[in-house]
């Protein structure tokens, strides 16, 4: 069951419950027509114009994907790994592309947690890249990973059960958090500048060898 669909009028993304019976509907997916199904006794959803060429559920990675961003999209709604309950998402934004000097990343999804502007990926079959890990360093936002791996495959996961594990249910990790990855960075900086600085020290550092000299009775300092 399709819960989504594209207005041909607007090119907007509407869910079913804001569907109507006068507007024309096309799948996000496959491009094809799709008719909103508004009875009583089934659930209310989208449903394609050639069920036996295109009937298909979320069981491919392309599609679990797209249905999951699309939903963060809609509701945004996301639980973070570190607290309870959902984050409210502001201003958010599919595969925008980031540049930062050399750098340029396209998360799945971008959107604004409060103050903080946050990345979300989406993992069906494959999890961050460390070549990724290593460009999110660049950019220093908290990102964060939602494993669908689980999920593909299922052929009875309803609309409402995917929704449910994009916003609440589906394991979630920080692939990077802001400023956690500077602290080695300025541990090794420190250390190596006062290894430095104690060699320098070392080196001018007066250094008391004899109180005087058994010849001239003067007393002197060894510079070494």
């Amino acid at each position: 069951m399709e819960a989504f669909a594209t207005d041909i009028e607007t090119g907007r993304t509407i869910h079913i419950s804001n569907a109507l019976n006068s507007k024309n509907y096309i799948c996000k997916v496959c491009g094809t027509q799709l008719f909103p199904i508004m009875g009583t006794v089934k659930k209310r959803h989208f449903r394609h114009k050639s069920l036996k060429k295109h009937q298909h559920r979320i069981n491919g990675e392309t599609r679990l994907h797209r249905e999951a961003k699309r939903i963060l999209e809609f509701f945004k709604l996301v639980e973070l790994p570190d607290q309870l309950g959902p984050a409210e998402l502001e201003y958010v934004q599919l595969e925008k592309s980031h540049i930062r000097g050399p750098h340029v990343i396209r998360p799945d999804v971008t959107a604004r947690v409060g103050s903080q502007e946050i990345f979300i990926e989406i993992k069906v079959t494959h999890a961050v890249s460390e070549y990724k890990r290593e460009r999110l360093l660049a950019f220093n936002i908290d990102t964060i990973e939602i494993d669908l791996s689980m999920y593909v495959g299922r052929t009875t996961l309803s609309a409402h059960d995917l929704q449910m594990a994009v916003i609440f249910d589906a394991r979630r990790t920080f692939v990077h958090r802001r400023g956690i990855h500077l602290f080695p960075r300025l541990i090794s900086r420190w250390y190596h500048f006062w290894n430095k600085l104690r060699g320098l020290l070392k080196r001018r550092r007066p250094m008391k060898i004899h109180d005087r000299d058994p010849d001239s009775g003067q007393s002197y300092w060894n510079f070494g």
